[in-house]
């Protein structure tokens, strides 16, 4: 059953049932209605698993298709405010709901079985990161009451308060800083969500600081983990030529040089302008406008920093529906294709046509993503990523390894697959 492809863990997507759709805290636009054909408006496990099995010409069952292993579900800003008193009831409700996914105990209609729940892999609530130590330590009780010991225990990995929508200097006030310490002291993460293209590069230049003070006075091993969501949101709708490109790039490599700091793969088609098939092309057309915006998070962040996220159902917002295609399949391509560039792991049999490359092939090991991603800052250098080789070890870490590390997920054993490429068992019968 299972092909050998890739094993992914999808590191960003967002869930909710329909009876709480109200709760949102950002109005639903129309082609997410069009997502679950069951009950419209609602994003449930079932229409993320359908979405996860559709190849551009077949429609088949999800562990046929990509062998997925599991997803980490993002809070998805319910309607919150900082006051503990009614603030945070639609954060909890949602919880809740994440507890019953997570567990296996849907209520009608909400589009998810028990059997699904060990797709489950980890949780990032709403937290009220702004309040500081004591106003997050009262909202991460609540959090454990709502979920109960368990879940608590096994899926929360983190925490995430937006901060695309937020006036300047948000991140870096005293109390917020102070929150941030909080939670990597108590073992958590947190999810960063910024948005350059929407509000400008000082998000970046202040998530920067951001990190950087979040560090300060710090033991190395209660550092907090950041992940950066959605490569930051560039600008997408302009060339890699623009100034804009390059202030992107400049703060990319800033904050990739702290070691607490890594990068999702995941929110690249909502910053493109509305698409349709005609226009959007293959994945290989795709692949290539987007490879000066990946090359840059490949050299600045290594693949054992990076992990694939589909940010399912917003990875839709700008495709038009399809019988044959999911923006979740076309994304999966466009980093598979990235990733296999220049360099294919040789098949058996091939070994005298590699001893007869000789040379040529150390010149082409040269070049692995271990190597063209050491530190160096000169712009001339930029050049040498179009040649950017990624060898199957590290595109593991992509799909699955570098979750599994930064997030502390333990597969369940149902999700342990065999004969997977990055498979963590071996297949020892005949």
């Amino acid at each position: 059953m299972w092909g050998g492809g890739p094993l992914i863990i999808d590191s960003h997507i967002h869930l909710w049932p329909a009876s709480e759709i109200k709760s949102l805290g950002w109005k639903l636009p129309k082609r997410l209605k069009e997502i679950d054909e069951e009950v419209a408006g609602q994003c449930s496990v079932d229409a993320w698993t359908h979405a996860a099995a559709h190849e551009f010409d077949c429609h088949t069952p999800i562990d046929e298709a990509y062998e997925v292993q599991g997803y980490i579900v993002i809070e998805a800003d319910r309607e919150s405010h900082l006051d503990a008193e009614s603030g945070w009831d639609m954060p909890l409700l949602e919880v809740d709901f994440f507890r019953r996914v997570a567990l296996g105990l849907p209520r009608e209609g909400e589009g998810h079985e028990a059997r699904d729940a060990p797709l489950c892999l980890g949780i990032i609530s709403w937290a009220p990161v702004l309040l500081g130590a004591d106003g997050l330590e009262k909202f991460v009780r609540k959090v454990r009451v709502v979920v109960g010991e368990d879940v608590f225990k096994n899926k929360i990995k983190g925490f995430r308060y937006l901060l695309q929508n937020k006036p300047r200097g948000t991140m870096l006030e005293k109390k917020f800083i102070e929150g941030l310490k909080w939670l990597g002291q108590q073992g958590f993460t947190f999810d960063l969500a910024i948005d350059v293209r929407g509000k400008g590069i000082w998000q970046m230049e202040e998530a920067v600081e951001m990190v950087r003070r979040s560090r300060e006075g710090v033991e190395e091993d209660k550092v907090l983990k950041i992940i950066i969501d959605r490569m930051g949101k560039p600008n997408r709708r302009v060339d890699s030529t623009r100034p804009s490109f390059k202030r992107w790039q400049d703060q990319i490599n800033k904050l990739a040089s702290f070691d607490n700091t890594y990068m999702k793969l995941c929110g690249a088609f909502s910053e493109l302008p509305n698409q349709n098939l005609e226009k959007l092309g293959s994945a290989s057309d795709v692949m290539e406008k987007m490879k000066d915006w990946l090359d840059v998070i490949f050299k600045a962040f290594k693949p054992e920093r990076i992990m694939f996220g589909s940010d399912w159902p917003l990875c839709d917002i700008n495709l038009p529906y399809d019988e044959y295609i999911s923006a979740w399949a076309y994304w999966k391509i466009i980093i598979e294709l990235y990733m296999e560039q220049e360099f294919t792991p040789s098949d058996e049999g091939e070994e005298e046509e590699e001893a007869k490359d000789g040379k040529e092939n150390e010149e082409v090991e040269g070049k692995s993503a271990s190597a063209i991603t050491a530190n160096n800052d000169d712009d001339d250098d930029y050049e040498d990523l179009v040649e950017t080789v990624i060898k199957p070890r590290e595109q593991d870490d992509v799909w699955q390894g570098t979750a599994k590390r930064v997030y502390g997920i333990i597969l369940p054993p149902e999700n342990q697959h065999k004969n997977g490429k990055g498979s963590e068992e071996s297949d020892d019968e005949s």
